[in-house]
Order: C-alpha cells, then sequence, then structure tokens
C-alpha cells in the first residue's frame, strides 16, 4: 500500500470516528395537539361529575384481574370515604380529563383518534387512544406488553335518573378473559380546596 493510500485510509477512519461519536440529530417535536370547537351536536360530556355510589358496581374484580389485590382489599372503604370527582373538557377534537379520588389527583389531554403513549409502573409504557360517536366516547388503554391487559372504557350521557354519564368497564386480559363493571357520574361541583393551615405566631 503506498503512503498516499495509507494516508487517505487514516482520513477516513478518523471521519467515520467523528461521525460516530457525534450525537444523534434532535427528533423533531410532536405536533401541538389541537384544542378544536365547542361541540354542537352529539355527546358532549363537558362538565363536573361525581361518582355515584348507589348504582356504580364494586371496582375490585377490576383491580384484582390487574393484578392489583392490595388497592382492591379496601378500595370500596376507601370510595366511599373519599369521594371520587371527574372534571371534564370536551371540544369537537380533544378530551381532557382531570380525576380526583382517595388515590390522589391526575389529569390527561387526548386527541380524538391520536394515540397517546406515557410512561407506567416497571418500565412499562401505556397507550391510549380515544375515539368519539355520535352517541358515546369510548377510551382504550393498552397497559403494556408484560400484562397484555387492555382497558377500555365507554362513556355515554343518560337522562332516565338526571343528567347522567354511564361508564361501562372492560378489562380485556391476554387469554381473552374479559372483567365488566358499570359505574354512573351524576352531576356534581368539584370539593372545595381545603383550607389553609393557619399561621404560626409571632
Amino acid at each position: 500500500m503506498s503512503r498516499a493510500t495509507r494516508g487517505s485510509a487514516r482520513q477516513a477512519a478518523r471521519r467515520q470516528a467523528a461521525e460516530a461519536a457525534a450525537p444523534e440529530p434532535a427528533a423533531a417535536p410532536a405536533p401541538p395537539v389541537s384544542l378544536g370547537e365547542p361541540v354542537t351536536s352529539g355527546i358532549d360530556l363537558t362538565g363536573t361529575w361525581k361518582l355515584d355510589m348507589t348504582r356504580s358496581e364494586p371496582l375490585d374484580p377490576y383491580l384484582r384481574a390487574m393484578g392489583l389485590a392490595d388497592m382492591a382489599a379496601g378500595n370500596r372503604q376507601k370510595e366511599e370515604t373519599t369521594p371520587t370527582f371527574y372534571d371534564i373538557r370536551q371540544t369537537t377534537t380533544t378530551l381532557s380529563q382531570r380525576k380526583i379520588n382517595w388515590f390522589g389527583e391526575s389529569s390527561r389531554l387526548l386527541e380524538f383518534d391520536r394515540p397517546l403513549t406515557e410512561p407506567g409502573a416497571s418500565k412499562l409504557t401505556k397507550v391510549f387512544l380515544a375515539r368519539r360517536t355520535a352517541d358515546a366516547v369510548t377510551i382504550s388503554t393498552d397497559l403494556g406488553q408484560r400484562r397484555q391487559l387492555v382497558d377500555t372504557r365507554t362513556l355515554e350521557r343518560t337522562y332516565v335518573d338526571g343528567d347522567t354519564i354511564k361508564m361501562e368497564l372492560v378489562l380485556t386480559t391476554a387469554r381473552g378473559d374479559t372483567v365488566r363493571i358499570t359505574r354512573y357520574l351524576v352531576r356534581s361541583a368539584l370539593p372545595a380546596a381545603p383550607a389553609p393551615a393557619p399561621a404560626a405566631p409571632g
């Protein structure tokens, strides 16, 4: 190999090493969620709601099927002691939901027909997908490949016993087994914020 050839090979090797060490280009940011327009036809879940414990079925079988037996053990009593509230805002393209219950507070903004991926426990990811028809909103959640569970919630407005949301929960396991729970939400104001603690004297 000539001196010129060896020099060209060294330059090529240095160039490849520099390219390998260079940082990866930043991924393009996800397009912003369009908040859409107010709903003028079809179902609209906008409002503040409270879980109706008198008509709602216990969540315990659902939690046990998800492998959350410890949480299921005292869930019903905790739900009765600390009511569950939902603050829902729906537009033509999005569904925003804030939930307040004994477990804490959570919120999520979903865009209809567009999956949303979130990190979950034990390095699992959750994939949410909301869909809207004229009569119902369906939210399906893939709870991670290792657990192989799919949670599907169908929400409908009913007016038989006042303004109510009927929520059908269906959990599908890897074996194809299903657990079904029906729950009801009624119109309600959100709970008042706790009063601030009194200032220390002095």
